[in-house]
């Protein structure tokens, strides 16, 4: 008998223990959906790649969607419960009181908004800008981003002719010639670029040949965001899919060359491309102050586009508690 207690005591410490997080998960596999874009896919794509999620004791299968804008009715229907998007669509939902909160965060996207412009036409300043037109796709976010631009560099907003296009039909719209510019997110800027023109601005700097500035001219942040029911419901799981978030991003800042490799994969997008849209990008899941009021900037300016009836605050609808427990020094908020 005593021989036999023995073996199986060997037999337990032989076999490793599951990870404490998987015995606490209220849920094994989670569905997170977004777009497949280096804006959103790049922290959640490493994670998975290198098993971050499973160490927590989470399936994460990512779900890509053609736009963010396809999230707002899935979720209201219920069969989105955790996406990352645009603060727009979360905003979407939280500005007709559909209970939908801010979880965390995963870029600073100001650098991978911008401006792309003919080499042809010789812009040299922004002033130059007066009598182009620009192609873009005209919503809250780029009207915002416009109207920021035109009033930094002093430019007549009336003078530029805007073209409302879809983003894929703008780098051939732009190779024709029958855009002068084009205002628009990564990965249609470097594309357009591309197609003989020059990124003239971004949300962070000016690159005129006569006016280089480093600033911050716009923002749009990036959320994780989930009904309140279903964090009530699986605070664990959530906290489990933040850490492997966090992993994702500790990797992306650590291991670059190494994520591009992996991410020019995932994403299907060439090196040298991902390469130069990743460098526009802002890569942080810091929850602060800077973080709520960009936030409130963008409620702000979808509330003047007539885009929500309301424009609520970030501090009634962000939940810093679950990215709290997943990396409590990145939260600096109450």
């Amino acid at each position: 008998m005593n021989m036999l207690v023995g073996i199986m005591g060997i037999l337990a410490l032989a076999v490793p223990a599951a990870p404490t997080a998987a015995a606490t998960l209220e849920l094994k596999s989670l569905d997170v959906y977004t777009s497949r874009d280096p804006q959103l896919a790049v922290q959640i794509e490493l994670a998975v790649e290198k098993g971050y999620f499973r160490e927590e004791g989470l399936d994460v299968t990512v779900k890509y969607l053609s736009g963010g804008g396809e999230i707002p009715p899935a979720m209201a229907g219920g069969s989105i419960k955790v996406a990352m998007a645009a603060h727009n669509n979360a905003l979407n939902l939280i500005a007709r009181d559909f209970p939908v909160k801010v979880i965390g965060t995963i870029n600073d996207i100001s650098g991978a908004m911008g401006l792309a412009v003919r080499n042809a036409l010789n812009v040299r300043s922004p002033k130059d800008l007066e009598g182009k037109k620009v192609g873009t796709f005209v919503y809250a976010a780029t009207m915002d981003f416009l109207a920021r631009m035109s009033a930094r560099h002093g430019i007549d907003r009336n003078k530029i002719q805007v073209i409302n296009l879809q983003p894929p039909d703008l780098a051939p719209t732009f190779a024709r010639g029958d855009i002068d510019g084009a205002l628009i997110w990564e990965p249609h800027l470097t594309r357009t670029a591309k197609q003989g023109g020059t990124v003239v601005l971004t949300g962070a700097q000016a690159n005129f040949p006569e006016k280089k500035e480093t600033y911050r001219l716009w923002g749009l942040p990036i959320v994780v965001f989930t009904p309140q029911e279903f964090i009530d419901k699986n605070p664990n799981t959530l906290v489990a899919l933040l850490k492997g978030l966090a992993r994702g991003n500790d990797f992306v800042h650590s291991n670059r060359a190494e994520a591009i490799k992996i991410l020019t994969r995932k994403l299907s997008i060439p090196e040298d491309e991902l390469t130069e849209m990743m460098g526009r990008n802002k890569y942080t899941m810091l929850i602060d102050q800077a973080f709520l009021n960009e936030m409130d900037g963008a409620a702000d300016s979808q509330l003047a586009a007539k885009q929500i009836p309301k424009a609520p605050r970030a501090a009634t609808y962000t939940v810093p508690d679950l990215m709290r427990k997943a990396r409590p020094d990145w939260v600096t908020v109450r």
